[in-house]
């Protein structure tokens, strides 16, 4: 029997209402199922399993690890000892962190932050499902069509990329929600309420990870631009809304990060800002086995950068110029009609999928090209978020729930079953794909994920071993690794023990040590200078010891993999113990300015201070070069034998200042043809010594025929250099 709508009958209305959520109810349930059946390690032992067991991976768990259990508030102290660093730029979740170390007040939590950091990144899929339901449902999508399309939209998001080691941007419901609030929030745009929620909502995203500051404000402030052009540019007081948003949004968030960090010299602009954005390939190209080999080998399409993969799935690819033709007119033919003011700020599918080609545009960094550069010279601060890509994630979710609107519409306008007919096949295949591509996607993505947790959970090697020998870890003060890792500054960054240092975090939990090593973002420029000056000459100032008591250091070494100045180092520690293939030293502090090798002589076969250059701070003197064109010469310099030489310069690091130099090195026969060209930067050689703001560097290079000339240039224009040399092999004195 049919249920007639009937307004006197109060039974038949309750019944009515006891069955409208029952959809959602199915999808939950449904949904939660497939989640524990997939996942069914994670959720029988949350803690037993790393998604990644190295590199960011493994940083990002010790950073939350640590801060629950051995600090509170905003700073975090586990690395880059002595100074710590402000935890919005620890990749530690602050957000959640802070909640775990609240929860560590009442019982101990330490235990449990890697399996909270795991179901959270897990139980965000269920999440999104529904927001996206909910999302389609708004849009007047009917129930079973938003249900079959709510899955795969869900589990082809991009941020699933994100369990490979960036957890904070994982949670791939943070933008589903935010679109869902911010469609309560326009139904009813002057309600202050909404609006403080919405804010409330991107703070949360934000203080779990900043790029979520940057989405959500673009796409916001994308938005309120469609709807004062749709308004023919004329201004009325809904169109402040928006704006309102965007400011408070910046200010909640911005504000108490700027007020509470007293570090002055972070980098001002960072690498990658025309780098890592969005190309059409990751966008409309699946990039996930086998697909990922036909583009390759068959097409011939290069991957593009891990930051530009958002594709939109199969239904997105198909119907994408359909769709954009649609847009179009419907743009063209509300644009002909004069109508009155916006009254409304409602997100309707059509305002939606422009704001999210908009934000997508800005994406590919086409943006900055036209002009958009300006807006970095106003806000410096936008220049911290060099992955532009990342925005393609809005129009990822944006531009899904549009296409699954327009197959409806194109299929609900046809009345004749001899078209509906063929369109339901049609739509049928593609919805069938989607589901294929999305079971693809989420294997390819998640078939490496159980790694047996050894380095938060299980034997404490570390501490055993330092038992075994009577070595108590409170004899130290903190850890130094050999080799030696900081990175995050931008300006210079050394990572040849990024491997050792995984184990590295394991000794520090164990113990409870902080680091002198630093892996985190947007780090001190100084404080990065500081900590490659611990392998300087003995005869240069250690600043950083300052800060530091008198308790000796617990080194840990890779002797196998370390620099001659590092190797030097280790000689004046004394072995305690070996452990995982690494090895265990006490250093006291006296040893970075004992000198045990014999001093060494260098023959200077060329010499240029550029003193003929005033009014530039040199290194030592008056002047300095400071190169304004790319791949402008430094020095050249005539052979007369064959033989292994050294060239070495000072160059000047800060943090409004350009990147360590990229040095291109050209040689020349005697009779002016190019021999061969090397281009060399601080990731395939190693800086030597830091005085003050200046890095020395080291380029061993070999003589071609006698007479053959040889040049040293600057890759990229900006860098300033002084004391350049060219000398023969080291001679001991």
């Amino acid at each position: 029997m049919t249920l007639k709508r009937d307004r006197s009958n109060p039974d038949l209305s309750a019944h009515r209402r006891s069955y409208r959520h029952l959809p959602l109810v199915l999808l939950i349930a449904s949904t939660t199922g497939f989640l524990w059946w997939y996942f069914l390690k994670l959720f029988k032992c949350p803690s037993c399993y790393l998604f990644v067991d190295g590199a960011d991976g493994l940083k990002n768990y010790f950073t939350s690890v640590y801060y629950v259990i051995a600090d509170s508030g905003l700073w975090f102290t586990g690395m880059n000892y002595p100074y710590g660093e402000h935890i919005i730029y620890t990749d530690n979740q602050p957000f959640w962190s802070g909640l775990m170390n609240l929860a560590g007040t009442i019982i101990p939590y330490g235990g449990h932050v890697v399996g909270t950091i795991n179901m959270l990144m897990i139980l965000a899929l269920l999440v999104t499902v529904i927001c996206i339901y909910s999302l389609l449902r708004n849009m007047h999508i009917p129930v079973w069509l938003a249900l079959c399309a709510s899955l795969p939209i869900a589990f082809l998001s991009p941020q699933i990329a994100r369990f490979n080691g960036h957890y904070s941007l994982a949670y791939t419901c943070f933008i589903p929600v935010f679109l869902c609030l911010m469609v309560w929030w326009c139904r009813k745009s002057h309600s202050i309420a909404r609006g403080a929620l919405l804010v409330a909502w991107i703070a949360i995203m934000s203080y779990t990870h900043l790029y979520f500051l940057f989405i959500s404000v673009c796409f916001v402030s994308a938005y309120g631009f469609v709807v004062w052009v749709s308004n023919r540019f004329r201004w009325n007081r809904i169109l402040l809304h928006p704006l309102l948003v965007v400011v408070m949004a910046s200010a909640v968030v911005y504000l108490p990060v700027k007020l509470t960090d007293p570090v002055k010299d972070r980098p001002e602009t960072v690498y990658g800002i025309q780098v890592y954005t969005s190309k059409p390939a990751g966008t409309f190209l699946p990039w996930y086995a086998p697909a990922e080999k036909f583009w390759i080998e068959k097409v011939k399409i290069k991957k593009p950068d891990f930051e530009a993969l958002s594709y939109i799935g199969f239904p997105g690819l198909i119907l994408s110029i359909f769709i954009l033709v649609f847009v179009f007119r419907s743009v063209w033919s509300r644009w002909r009609v004069q109508r009155s003011p916006v009254m409304s700020m409602n997100v309707t599918p059509m305002r939606l999928v422009i704001a999210s080609i908009i934000v997508w545009i800005i994406s590919t960094g086409w943006f900055y090209l036209i002009g958009g550069s300006v807006l970095l010279e106003i806000l410096p601060v936008l220049g911290q978020f060099r992955s532009l890509g990342r925005l393609g994630w809005m129009f990822y979710y944006g531009y899904t729930l549009f296409v699954v609107y327009y197959m409806f519409k194109v299929w609900n306008e046809r009345r004749s079953w001899k078209v509906r007919l063929p369109l339901t096949i049609v739509f049928a295949v593609l919805m069938s794909v989607w589901y294929w591509e999305a079971w693809q996607y989420l294997n390819h993505q998640t078939q490496g994920i159980y790694h047996h947790n050894n380095t938060f959970r299980g034997k404490k090697v570390y501490l055993e071993a330092l038992k075994n020998i009577g070595v108590n870890p409170n004899e130290f003060q903190a850890i130094l690794q050999l080799p030696l890792v900081s990175v995050g500054s931008e300006r210079i960054s050394i990572s040849r023990g990024i491997w050792s240092l995984n184990r590295t975090f394991q000794c520090a939990y164990e113990t409870g040590l902080p680091l002198i090593n630093s892996n985190m973002s947007r780090t001190s420029v100084s404080q990065s200078m500081e900590l490659l000056q611990l392998i300087s000459d003995p005869e240069i100032h250690k600043e950083r010891l300052d800060n530091m008591n008198d308790k000796p250091l617990l080194l840990i070494a890779d002797f196998d993999q370390l620099i001659q100045a590092e190797r030097d180092l280790v000689k004046k520690a004394e072995h305690l113990a070996d452990v995982q293939s690494l090895s265990l030293y006490r250093l006291p502090l006296k040893a970075f300015h004992q000198r045990t090798e014999p001093i060494l002589e260098k023959k200077i076969l060329a010499y240029n201070v550029f003193d003929e250059l005033p009014g530039k701070e040199g290194f030592n003197g008056t002047g300095a070069l400071q190169t304004t064109t790319k791949n402008q010469t430094i020095m050249e310099f005539a052979s007369q034998i064959t033989d292994t030489l050294y060239f070495e310069y000072w160059t000047r690091m800060t943090h409004d200042g350009v990147f360590f130099p990229a040095i291109s090195y050209t040689w020349y026969h005697p009779d002016g043809s190019k021999g061969s060209e090397e281009v060399l930067s601080m990731h395939n050689y190693d800086p030597v010594n830091v005085m003050n703001q200046w890095v020395q560097g080291r380029i061993r290079f070999v003589t071609g025929p006698e007479k053959s000339r040889h040049v040293f240039s600057a890759l990229e224009s900006g860098g300033v250099f002084d004391e350049c040399r060219v000398y023969k092999s080291i001679i001991l004195k």
